[in-house]
């Protein structure tokens, strides 16, 4: 900071000026000497800490010129050559001493202006880092603290602390480490105060603060006086700290309870750093610390010989890639007996990231691997059990997705089994068949077991009948997750049962619907709503003439002409049936009055078209007639019996005409 802004240079080389010509002027009118002049020099050499350079050396200017024009004026007997001289002398030393001034005042505002700065970095590293100085004056007593410091834990509007206000701030749990810290210093039992503990900021949070300091000032008594240090924060180190402690803890306590062996080996000589054994796996091998240390592949001799080979392999590619492994493998007990061990090694890397240890461990899985082996011996019993048996097995997930076939389902479907895997069921059923799988699944959804028909359409394009009986499936959750199924082929069963309905249903000889059938659909159409319903009753003549001529496969012959007639006469939904020996009924659903005759009109047009196509046959078709109409909903079987009777009124008729 220069203090030659406080004075205005101009006005004070006017000042100047004028004040050399005042002396000029008294000496040369009183004759006084010249030395007196020196007196405004020493203006100049005092202007040197004040103004600028160029300021100073104007002054210095006026000053011989002045001088000069006044040695000029002064009387002859002044000896006017030994003033020139001497003015010569001081105006050299007074150039020398104003250049010399103001170099030491440039080196000091310098100076200034750098211890400047570096207090303010000081300052504003303490204060960006929650860190700060303090000044204690126990006599006073007294407590400053650095700005930062300060609005941290009281607010800037407090000027300090003292310290009966000192505790306040101070854990309780705290105080008498601090205190003690303190009194060691005091007393010369420490070379200064290090002490960590707990301040409360402004808003009731604790801190942790490292506390440092020493006493820089001792009265006469060597009682401290000044205590000066600094107070850094240190809470994420505590917070590392803790993490740290906690980890170990936890780690220790891992180590205390592992089952298992592990230990880190140096990368490059492979020696053994670390070992922690469980007494069960150091039990196994006759083998003390002092080889373990020593000897980096002692444990290879006790490894099984089919398995030697394998683990020295993945060692090695660990070792030279740093690619970890987890191999099983047995070893030799010191009783002989063979132990199963896991073994998993991994590669350990420094702060650079580079690998130089490697860590290991090893877990005796005997008793496992005799289960898993048990495992397997159960699991091919029950596979062979499963592939070889006639049923078809199938898993399925919730999406009716096939994950498991066995090889019976293959021969279901028409195709490899394990060809069927990630398909769905959904891809062999017709809409109607995937309604009633649809129908199931959600039945199993809520936990039911079912038991179903189902009728698949194969690649080859044919279809199978099949019986499922199925299970659900449940997760760990209890969540349905699939189901198990096992599939049945029934369709020759399914075949047969058709076969039988069909015989149960239909007259052997004509193909056509029997009694039974006929009265089942008449008593179901009775209390229907497919009215109005007609009934056409008719009866072969002839037939007894022709079984008695020409033998009954000749009337057999003309029954399967006759059911052959029918069936082309009537329509798809008209239920014919032959219900006696030479007897046939019909019944036709929503058929009125003038269709019924239409349909009776086309089935004699048919009888003539039949008898005139087959010329060959000594006996023609003859049927005798008769039909009903049931407008409304009432008893059909009366209906039938009108019909019976126009039926044998239409055979009389005929036989009346032949006559």
């Amino acid at each position: 900071m220069k203090k030659a802004v406080k004075i205005n240079p101009v006005i004070s080389l006017i000042f100047y000026t004028l004040l050399y010509l005042a002396m000029g002027f008294l000496i040369i009118r009183y004759h006084w000497s010249a030395h007196w002049l020196m007196l405004p020099a020493v203006f100049s050499i005092l202007a040197a800490q004040f103004f600028p350079l160029w300021t100073t050396l104007a002054m210095e200017a006026i000053f011989m010129v002045a001088s000069l024009i006044v040695l000029l004026f002064l009387p002859v007997g002044l000896k006017l050559n030994s003033h020139i001289l001497e003015f010569l002398v001081l105006t050299l030393v007074l150039s020398s001493t104003i250049l010399l001034i103001h170099n030491l005042n440039t080196r000091k505002e310098l100076t200034d202006q750098e211890l400047i700065n570096n207090l303010q970095r000081v300052q504003y590293a303490f204060e960006g880092a929650q860190d700060g100085i303090w000044d204690w004056k126990p006599a006073i007593p007294e407590l400053y603290l650095s700005p930062g410091l300060q609005e941290l834990l009281i607010g800037e509007n407090t000027p300090s602390l003292d310290c009966h206000n000192l505790a306040r701030i101070v854990h309780p749990e705290d105080i008498e480490s601090v205190t003690q810290k303190f009194t060691e210093h005091y007393t010369c039992q420490s070379p200064h105060i290090k002490v960590e503990m707990r301040v409360r900021d402004r808003a009731g949070n604790w801190l942790w603060f490292l506390l440092k300091g020493k006493v820089t000032e001792r009265n006469v008594n060597d009682q401290p006086v000044r205590v000066v240090g600094t107070a850094v924060d240190i809470a994420e180190q505590k917070k590392i700290e803790q993490a740290l402690k906690e980890s170990g803890m936890i780690f220790r306590q891992v180590s205390d309870n592992i089952r298992e062996v592990y230990w880190l080996r140096d990368r490059k000589t492979r020696q053994l750093i670390y070992m922690k054994l469980d007494d069960s796996i150091k039990n196994m091998e006759n083998t003390n610390d002092e080889v373990r240390f020593s000897t980096p592949d002692y444990y290879y001799k006790n490894i099984y010989p089919d398995d030697r080979e394998t683990i020295r392999k993945c060692e090695n590619e660990l070792y030279k890639t740093g690619k970890p492994f987890s191999q099983d493998y047995r070893f030799f007990h010191q009783d002989g007996t063979i132990h199963w061990l896991m073994c998993r090694q991994y590669p350990v890397l420094d702060e650079h990231g580079d690998f130089y240890r490697v860590i290991g461990v090893a877990e005796d899985i005997t008793e496992r691997k005799h289960a898993e082996l048990a495992l397997l011996k159960s699991e091919k019993r029950f596979r062979n059990m499963v592939e070889h048996q006639g049923e078809g097995i199938v898993i399925v997930d919730t999406e009716e997705t096939f994950i498991y076939t066995n090889p019976a389902v293959g021969h279901i479907f028409g195709v490899f089994h394990e060809t069927l895997l990630g398909h769905r069921w959904h891809e062999f059923l017709d809409s109607k068949q995937l309604d009633i799988l649809l129908a199931q699944t959600e039945n199993r959804r809520q936990g039911k077991e079912n038991s179903y028909e189902l009728v698949i359409n194969r690649p080859d394009g044919f279809k199978r009948n099949v019986l499922c009986t199925v299970t659900p499936r449940t997760d760990e959750n209890n969540q349905y997750a699939g189901a198990i199924e096992v599939i049945r082929d029934i369709t020759e069963r399914h075949k047969e049962v058709e076969q039988l309905r069909y015989q149960s249903t239909h007259d052997a000889l004509t193909g056509l619907n029997n009694r039974a059938f006929f009265e089942e659909e008449l008593n179901r159409l009775e209390s229907g709503d497919q009215y109005p319903i007609a009934i056409i009753m008719m009866d072969m003549d002839g037939l007894k003439k022709i079984n008695d001529y020409s033998g009954h496969a000749a009337g057999d012959t003309q029954l399967i002409r006759t059911a052959q007639l029918l069936k082309s006469s009537f329509r798809e939904g008209d239920i014919v049936a032959r219900i006696g020996g030479d007897e046939f009924a019909i019944l036709m659903p929503c058929t009125d009055r003038e269709t019924q005759d239409g349909i009776i009109q086309r089935l004699r047009e048919n009888i003539i078209q039949e008898n005139l196509s087959a010329p060959w046959s000594d006996y023609p078709i003859k049927i005798s007639i008769g039909g009903k109409v049931c407008e409304t909903q009432g008893s059909l079987r009366d209906t039938l019996d009108q019909a019976d009777a126009r039926m044998y009124a239409d055979k009389s008729l005929s036989k009346t005409n032949t006559a």
